[in-house]
């Protein structure tokens, strides 16, 4: 029953073990893939599902023109885009035991994916971090350069008019018209528009700092939010209930703050950079708290 429709590189220097993804991402993407892959499937033909979603997620079906909420658990026909929206993520499960995860300002098309056969998706830009069991035949095609994959986990991520794609374990072909080369584990290339692909000197960690989890070391005490303006209040109310996107879009710009607080709330989100930003000046413990986890999850 058919659901209602509501890019190559020269060699560069390898990195240590301790710049691969780590152990407990690939953990709790195998277990997400054991979870939803005996779910039934609500398209006609194969589908994949929105294991979860983070903020404001919208998809449009194929051939419609318009965007529409998303849902967790809700499943993506082929030829369906899934548009995350700032302050966003999501994660999808192929049915072919592949794990997808999607940075904010991604939009990603599902062009082809079945069991046991090769998967294609259009990453028009944002970030995609894939992750396999098993390796498979897989193709992320991009405005830039096009990965094609026989591996297991790697990262593409569409920026400043050029693609970029980093690769944690396996093997991918990175390839456009103006060249080909091979990626393997601790490798990293670049094009843009008109370019060849290029060596980058970049961790494979770094590629994906955004899907990575980091719990909240710093709370809002009771007496700190009661000294809040009312609409403070409300965020901090949000992320006092997981609710991190919503806290950050609803946090008032001229209230400076709970900054350690605010930067745990974007960790939620895996906004690391910008929580860092925030966090520079603050030497509160709280702060240093949130320094010290980052660099934790960072190994």
């Amino acid at each position: 029953m058919k659901r209602p429709r509501t890019s190559s590189v020269s060699r560069a220097t390898r990195t240590s073990n301790t710049c691969r993804t780590p152990q407990w991402i690939r953990l709790a993407g195998a277990l997400l893939l054991g979870v939803f892959a005996q779910r039934a499937w609500a398209c006609e033909g194969p589908a994949a599902k929105l294991a979860s979603i983070e903020g404001r997620v919208e998809i449009r079906a194929a051939g419609a023109n318009t965007w529409q909420a998303a849902t967790a658990l809700q499943a993506v026909c082929t030829g369906d885009t899934i548009a995350v929206r700032p302050l966003g993520r999501a994660a999808v499960v192929l049915p072919n035991d592949v794990l997808l995860r999607l940075d904010q300002g991604s939009v990603l098309t599902l062009k082809a994916f079945a069991p046991d056969q090769p998967s294609e998706l259009g990453l028009l830009q944002g970030a995609l971090h894939v992750l396999t069991r098993f390796s498979k035949r897989f193709g992320v095609v991009t405005p830039y350069m096009n990965a094609m994959v026989d591996g297991t986990e790697f990262t593409v991520q569409i920026a400043n008019e050029a693609t970029r794609v980093s690769v944690n374990e396996g093997q991918v072909r990175a390839e456009n018209s103006s060249g080909q080369q091979t990626l393997t584990a601790g490798l990293s290339a670049q094009a843009g528009p008109g370019q060849a692909p290029t060596a980058l000197t970049l961790r494979p960690l770094d590629a994906v700092q955004w899907a990575l989890y980091f719990p909240q070391v710093a709370t809002v005490s009771s007496d700190a939010a009661a000294a809040l303006p009312e609409v403070a209040q409300r965020a901090a109310q949000l992320a006092s209930q997981g609710q991190y996107s919503e806290a950050l879009s609803a946090w008032p710009a001229e209230v400076n703050a709970l900054s350690a607080e605010r930067a745990g709330w974007l960790l939620g989100v895996g906004r690391v950079s910008e929580a860092e930003a925030l966090l520079q000046g603050d030497e509160r413990a709280a702060a240093l708290a949130v320094r010290s986890l980052i660099q934790v999850v960072r190994n």
